[in-house]
């Protein structure tokens, strides 16, 4: 099945959004072990190149949509912000366009949307496909690392606590992570170089 989805969508000259949105609809099921799960990750993965553009347009329209305050837009942010985790852990080549628009969200005046870049992205950095994104992207993990200076509190906190699982899991940001944050050095599960 994956096969012949994988061919169509090789041939097709754009993504159907009603496709795109079943596609990705799959990553939002909390029970993992789902055939329908498997399909999508398995597809996603084979043409991540064709799903790139769309993908990062679905993202951009939830957010221009956020933009204008409604009081469903933090719920629909906050789902497209789990939605990126979870692409980024089962299939991180089609966030190709997306990460560059979590890192503008790290500059944005809205509290809100900060915090939400900078959980995701902790949470990216802390999965085991982190360290790539960090080599990928070394910006988005300054502008992310940055926010140590944020005026909000509660973005500020999110960082630090984010701390602890990253000089464990980013062995080669380790230093960096403890010497940039003044950190005692038994925090670090790695002998100083």
């Amino acid at each position: 099945m994956a096969d012949i989805l994988v061919a169509l969508l090789d041939e097709c000259q754009s993504v159907p959004q009603a496709v795109l949105d079943t596609i990705l609809a799959q990553f939002m099921d909390n029970n993992l072990e789902q055939p329908a799960y498997s399909l999508a990750v398995s597809v996603c993965n084979h043409v991540s190149d064709k799903l790139q553009r769309p993908v990062c347009q679905y993202f951009t329209d939830i957010i221009v949509d956020s933009a204008r305050p409604s009081p469903d837009d933090d719920q629909s942010l906050e789902n497209a912000h789990q939605l990126i985790q979870r692409l980024h852990a089962a299939c991180p080549a089609i966030l190709h366009g997306v990460i560059p628009q979590l890192t503008e969200e790290l500059r944005v005046d809205h509290v809100h949307v900060r915090l939400l870049a900078t959980r995701a992205l902790a949470d990216m950095y802390a999965h085991k496909n982190g360290q790539e994104l960090v080599n990928k992207y070394p910006a988005t993990w300054d502008v992310w690392i940055s926010r140590k200076n944020d005026k909000s509190v509660s973005i500020r906190l999110q960082l630090v606590q984010a701390l602890t699982v990253l000089v464990s899991t980013l062995p080669t940001k380790t230093d960096a992570l403890t010497g940039e944050f003044s950190l005692p050095a038994q925090l670090s599960p790695y002998p100083p170089s």
